[in-house]
């Protein structure tokens, strides 16, 4: 059960890792955006994919984790409530980290994407005031309060 611990407290440092990087490419997508660079922006998207797909498969390894400690459903919040008392230290400044980690890359995250939407938008405006209409509202053009999350999608950064 320990090494399960240790283990658990290496995938979230792990996290807490990509998370940064993440962080990163966000400012780096608002500077290519800034910059009108769309080959920049493809580029550092592509990165993005990337590292989206490692958190996906860290997420795998936390839930297994999780299930062998017997603490599924659990918040990231209460997890030092479950650790032994040698480790509740690492455990609370990991957490800590963790979120204000996740929060820094929200913010960047939503501040890149109401740059992007706001680029998409001029273009549609330039493209009525040329007399050229824009394709009829599809894919990407919802509200996002419209917009769902995929079902099998989870976060755990609960308070």
């Amino acid at each position: 059960m320990k090494d399960d611990m240790h283990d658990l407290l290496e995938v979230l440092d792990g996290v807490s890792s990509v998370l940064s990087r993440l962080t990163e490419l966000e400012r780096l997508k608002m500077r290519a955006v800034e910059n009108n660079d769309l080959l920049e922006l493809d580029s550092i998207m592509n990165r993005e994919q990337v590292l989206e797909l490692t958190l996906r498969g860290m997420e795998k390894t936390r839930t297994t984790l999780l299930e062998k400690l017997g603490l599924e459903g659990e918040p990231l919040s209460r997890l030092e409530e479950h650790c032994a008392p040698e480790d509740k230290e690492e455990v609370s400044s990991l957490v800590k980290v963790l979120k204000a980690k996740y929060a820094e890359y929200r913010s960047n995250a939503d501040q890149a994407r109401r740059m992007l939407e706001k680029g998409l938008s001029d273009i549609e405006k330039d493209l009525r005031r040329l007399g050229a209409a824009p394709a009829d509202k599809g894919a990407g053009y919802r509200a996002s309060a419209e917009l769902t999350p995929p079902k099998g999608m989870k976060t755990d950064f609960r308070v």
